[in-house]
């Protein structure tokens, strides 16, 4: 195995795009299973692991047949969540009411954007964050009539519209997904599920 910094090296002392071509694929990124005999087998969970219904992991089921608690990054917001909101329902395998409550949280937060939006010729006030230096920013209001208002509301405006793009291509993924485990292929089985509990 040849390590990034050996890769770095050759690089730099020859120049040649041939020999990082030529190492690339000998390059192994992350942690090495640990090949041990000793090692611990990996853990069991008794109830079994099922696919939670909001952030699609899997994870260990409950005694009360509902998914453990377990953090996620959100696609959206891209924040680690103490927990995550599927530990409220059964796995997928089970039940997609944890998706479809899921879609409808979003499609109101979807909904709230997109009236924001078509409420932006009457706003006459935007609070707003300003950067004042790396990692630290400060509240600040503008209003119709400043200097700065018309490249606030571009940049407000803007933002709306980003977040409107991404909330409909995440509602589309989350209704395709639930039509994938609400009508499953037939014949189709979940290697997480085959020791799973009747719920």
């Amino acid at each position: 195995m040849i390590s990034h910094r050996h890769l770095c090296e050759g690089f730099h002392e020859s120049r040649r795009f041939p020999l990082v071509r030529e190492r690339k694929p000998h390059i192994v990124k992350g942690r090495a299973p640990n090949a041990s005999p000793h090692a611990a087998p990996p853990k069991e969970h008794k109830n079994g692991t099922g696919t939670c219904a909001c952030c699609f992991s899997g994870v260990a089921i409950t005694d009360a047949g509902r998914m453990a608690h377990h953090g996620y990054r959100r696609p959206g917001d891209g924040f680690q969540t103490s927990s995550c909101s599927g530990i409220r329902f059964p796995p997928l395998e089970v039940s997609t009411d944890g998706l479809e409550w899921l879609i409808g949280e979003r499609q109101r937060r979807h909904d709230n954007v997109r009236a924001t939006i078509a409420a932006l010729p009457e706003r006459t006030e935007i609070r707003w964050h300003a950067r004042v230096r790396p990692g630290v920013t400060e509240p600040r209001v503008s209003r119709l009539g400043d200097d700065n208002w018309d490249r606030v509301m571009r940049g407000y405006e803007a933002d709306l519209h980003r977040q409107d793009r991404a909330m409909t291509s995440e509602l589309e993924f989350l209704r395709g997904e639930l039509a994938k485990w609400a009508d499953p292929e037939p014949g189709a089985v979940d290697a997480n599920t085959e020791n799973q509990p009747e719920i």
